[in-house]
């Protein structure tokens, strides 16, 4: 049987993998809400990767201290995968001295090294177990029961685990399996997750252009605890406009003024802007007022006044200048107008039409870029994710603690903020665990994209998209970056001081006008 490589950085290793290692998941499955998390690994036989399960368990009849243990195949862990990743991911270099795995081995390891020099035959098979082996040695686990504390049962296609009355409270993993598991190779894991994440990939982009990801650098892959959706989710207690008031274009019409329709403007939908009713809060085109127009502009009364159009009739369409520059709301026609599918208002809510290539980069983690050219602005993808309430933000972050960088996956939609909505009552979009693949895209102090506000619905000023457009022309395969503390409206940047800089994250972006920090 062919032999598996020990885990270094070596793009063509799957390859290997792919002929020896069935993907098949096994008849039984755990659930993945019964684990806790995953403590340690091994393999038996020489070959077969096994990980060992921490049970979740609410029993009030089982003191609250017990825990329950079991080794499982991965076959059994497909649903649990993302369990698995964050134990590989934070195993690294595991080693009893540094007891990566568990803090009770610390006194362990200061226990033996107590006895004295005529016992010192258990230290130093302690420090020989930890020597890095080849790649083509073999592990094998010792003589271990498959279960702790615990008897599983297999019920229908699930695996069901029962706690015993008489609980043994040694502490888990023990130094044998921790000596075990610092020598041996973690990758028909990384195998398998590997392919759960491309599979995740390929379904996200069923409807839509392609999606590809790329590690020249390491066999990981971005977490499976990130579920890609298409659409941001409504969280609890947020309340979007009803679609009642969603008022469409083309079905009223004013004496003396065209009406929307398709076939309008060379077929592409609405041609005048100043009639349309989802332009009517658009920008004012300031170059086409006419003199008596002008008097209605300075008062603020936009109904009547000439609009903007939000993007060129080009193929693909781009975003006008104007907008790209000043930054002004973005209005589409939606489901309710009788202006037809291919009007050239509708961009965002046609989604992405750019194939897009998710990376991992030298310094900064996973990125994004596109393997073709992007015009400026070009429209790339939205931003998505869970829609929840600003206190209910404030909550995860504090829940997260510091130094997690939890609020780098936080969008406030404020766009709108005003003396009658206040930041406290504006949502927030949490694109942590769910999203898409602007989820991976990174900060730059010179930014090549930007976000904008787009909405279909115009009285709603608390839901609406954010989309992602090119900011300059962008050649082929270059990493697609934003600036996280960009603002809009000319706002100007807080001053510093050293002693403050130093408490912010540092910034990585490596552009010539770096800031040093990514957050104000």
């Amino acid at each position: 049987m062919s032999t598996y490589p020990d885990g270094t950085a070596n793009p063509e290793w799957f390859k290997h993998l792919e002929v020896t290692l069935p993907l098949k998941p096994a008849k039984y499955q755990i659930l993945p809400s019964e684990v806790l998390e995953i403590i340690c690994h091994r393999r038996i036989a020489g070959q077969l990767e096994q990980y060992l399960v921490r049970w979740a368990h609410p029993s009030t009849t089982i003191r609250s201290l017990a825990r329950f243990y079991s080794w499982h195949d991965l076959s059994e862990l497909v649903q649990c995968l993302h369990h698995v990743q964050s134990y590989v991911d934070n195993l690294k270099t595991l080693t009893p001295q540094n007891s990566a795995l568990s803090p009770h081995l610390l006194e362990q390891q200061r226990q033996l090294k107590r006895k004295t020099p005529d016992d010192s035959s258990d230290a130093d098979s302690f420090n020989a177990t930890c020597d890095t082996p080849s790649s083509s040695r073999s592990f094998e686990s010792r003589d271990e029961p498959n279960t702790y504390n615990c008897t599983l049962e297999y019920v229908g296609d699930v695996i069901i685990m029962r706690p015993l009355q008489s609980i043994k409270q040694d502490a888990m993993p023990t130094l044998s399996m921790v000596n075990i598991a610092s020598r041996t190779p973690t990758t028909q894991a990384a195998y398998r997750i590997s392919n759960a994440f491309d599979l995740r990939l390929k379904q996200a982009a069923a409807n839509s252009a392609p999606l590809s990801i790329d590690n020249n650098l390491d066999s990981t892959r971005p977490s499976l605890a990130f579920n890609f959706i298409t659409k941001s989710v409504i969280g609890a207690g947020v309340q979007p406009v009803s679609a009642d008031v969603m008022i469409g274009c083309g079905h009223t019409r004013a004496k003396g003024q065209p009406q929307c329709r398709p076939d309008m403007g060379q077929a592409i939908g609405c041609e005048y802007a100043r009639v349309c009713e989802c332009m009517e809060l658009a920008s004012v085109d300031e170059k086409r007022l006419k003199p008596e127009e002008r008097a209605l502009f300075e008062r603020g009364d936009y109904a009547t006044l000439p609009k903007r159009f939000p993007y060129q009739a080009s193929n693909p369409p781009v975003l006008q200048s104007f907008y790209l520059d000043s930054r002004a709301p973005i209005y589409e026609c939606n489901p309710n107008c009788n202006c037809g599918p291919v009007c050239k208002t509708r961009c965002v809510q046609r989604g992405r039409q750019v194939p897009l290539e998710i990376f991992k980069t030298e310094n900064r983690g996973w990125g994004l870029r596109c393997p073709e050219n992007l015009r400026r602005g070009q429209f790339i993808d939205t931003y998505v994710g869970e829609i929840i309430t600003n206190a209910e933000a404030d909550r995860r972050e504090a829940l997260a603690g510091p130094g997690t960088g939890k609020a780098s996956y936080f969008y406030s939609l404020d766009k709108f903020v005003d003396d009658d909505l206040l930041d406290e009552d504006c949502y927030v979009v949490d694109g942590e665990f769910m999203g898409n693949v602007t989820r991976f895209i990174n900060h730059s102090c010179e930014p090549n994209c930007r976000q904008y506000t787009v909405s279909y619905n115009k009285w709603d000023r608390k839901v609406y998209e954010l989309a992602f457009f090119a900011w300059q022309n962008i050649p082929a395969n270059t990493e697609l970056t934003f600036d996280y503390m960009d603002r809009e409206g000319g706002q100007e940047e807080e001053s510093l001081s050293k002693e403050e800089i130093s408490e912010v994250q540092k910034c990585r972006c490596g552009a010539k006008k770096c800031r040093g920090r990514l957050w104000y």
